[in-house]
């Protein structure tokens, strides 16, 4: 049987589908900067101010150094607290005490939630914590002392990445830590909303995943985890969570019901 005999006939092109292309937001800071943007990526060298920026009396600085791998060189660690110390300031946040950094090392997660419990109670909103690589568990632990049973909030680093005392590194952790503090760091520019027919103000930034658990047999039947976020202010800097457990591997569903 061929196609004419059902009186249909195969295109050997393509579907073409109408389509454009948006213009890239411009993405501004304070003091009027405006990043210069390239394959949706920039560098904070240039910026000379967040858009909002909060104030730092103290930053504690947690070393967390298990005893199985290697001591942290105290050297290090000072050289890369005067550089964090350096962005901050650099992007405009607002250091209020001289010795606003303060770094400790911890060999245990029972010493590092104690350290926690202190900032906790000296009312310092938010702590930084070095460890020594990207570990899912000591990362896991980690927050979980800090935001679920401290109530404190952290910026969690690694070794790695802080000991090369990058400039573009300490720029993003204090992009974290001013967003911990209540600041702004951008915003798109008012001009890339004319086009819209309502203001920013009636606008919801979404942003929506799903993970699934290893494809191993230890995990069958492990549930999914999937997780909304909503923006809150017209700055799209401050979102608001959901989360869910499903069925174990399903990508779509409980955002249907998860708002």
């Amino acid at each position: 049987m061929s196609q004419k005999s059902f009186g249909f006939q195969v295109d050997g092109e393509m579907l073409t589908i109408p389509a454009r292309f948006l213009k890239t937001p411009s993405v501004q800071y304070g003091k009027s900067y405006e990043a210069r943007i390239s394959d949706a990526s920039w560098n904070l060298a240039n910026v000379k101010s967040f858009f909002k920026t909060a104030k730092l009396e103290k930053l504690p600085i947690i070393v967390y150094t298990p005893k199985e791998k290697p001591a942290w060189n105290a050297q290090t660690a000072n050289e890369f607290g005067g550089l964090l110390k350096k962005q901050l300031i650099n992007h405009g946040l607002q250091i209020t005490s001289k010795d606003a950094i303060a770094i400790t090392p911890c060999s245990t997660l029972s010493d590092v939630c104690k350290m926690l419990s202190a900032a906790c109670g000296n009312n310092w909103p938010v702590v930084v914590v070095l460890i020594p690589g990207k570990n899912v568990y000591h990362y896991d632990q980690i927050k979980t002392m800090a935001e679920v049973q401290v109530g404190i909030n952290t910026v969690v680093c690694t070794y790695e990445k802080a000991k090369m005392l990058s400039l573009q590194y300490a720029s993003n952790i204090a992009m974290k830590v001013n967003v911990k503090l209540g600041g702004i760091n951008h915003q798109v520019h008012d001009r890339d909303f004319k086009d819209l027919s309502f203001p920013r103000a009636n606008l919801m930034v979404l942003g929506a995943d799903v993970i699934h658990p290893p494809s191993t047999p230890s995990m069958l039947g492990c549930p999914s985890v999937a997780a909304v976020v909503g923006s809150i202010d017209q700055s799209f800097a401050t979102y608001l969570p959901s989360v869910r457990a499903q069925r174990s591997r399903q990508e779509v569903g409980a955002f249907l019901n998860i708002a």
